[in-house]
C-alpha cells in the first residue's frame, strides 16, 4: 500500500507547476501553485504521520527524478517538504496526527502566498 501511495504522490508532483516562481505570477496562478504545494505538503506529512520512513520518501523522490519525471526545482521542493515533515514529531493519536497534517499543509500554503506580497 505504501508503494502505491508513493507512486501516486510522486507522479502528481511531477505535474506541479514550478513552485519557486510563485512570486512572479498573477495572483490567481500564485494561488493555484500555493494550493498545489499545500496539497503535496499534506500528502508528505500524511506519509510521515502514518509511519513511512524518511529513507523511503527520499528514495521515492530520487527514483522519479532519475526517470526524468520532474525538474530539478520540483525535486528540490519535494526534498524540502520531506525534510521539513520529518523534522516534526510523529504522533500515535489519530486526532493529533490529523492536527499536525493540517497545520503543516496550512503553514506551507501561507508561506507560499506570503512570498513577495
Amino acid at each position: 500500500m505504501k508503494r502505491i501511495l508513493l507512486t501516486y504522490f510522486f507522479g502528481l508532483v511531477g505535474l506541479m507547476p514550478l513552485a519557486y516562481g510563485a512570486d512572479s505570477v498573477s495572483p490567481n496562478k500564485k494561488d493555484l501553485i500555493c494550493r498545489n504545494i499545500m496539497n503535496y505538503a499534506e500528502i508528505v506529512m500524511s506519509f510521515r504521520q502514518n509511519g513511512l520512513s524518511i529513507k523511503d520518501a527520499l528514495n521515492g523522490n530520487d527514483a522519479f527524478f532519475a526517470k526524468g519525471d520532474r525538474s530539478q526545482s520540483t525535486y528540490d521542493l519535494v526534498n524540502f517538504l520531506i525534510r521539513d515533515a520529518y523534522s516534526e514529531p510523529y504522533y500515535t493519536s489519530d486526532s493529533l496526527k490529523q492536527q499536525k497534517i493540517n497545520e503543516f499543509s496550512e503553514r506551507h500554503y501561507i508561506g507560499c502566498m506570503a512570498m513577495k506580497e
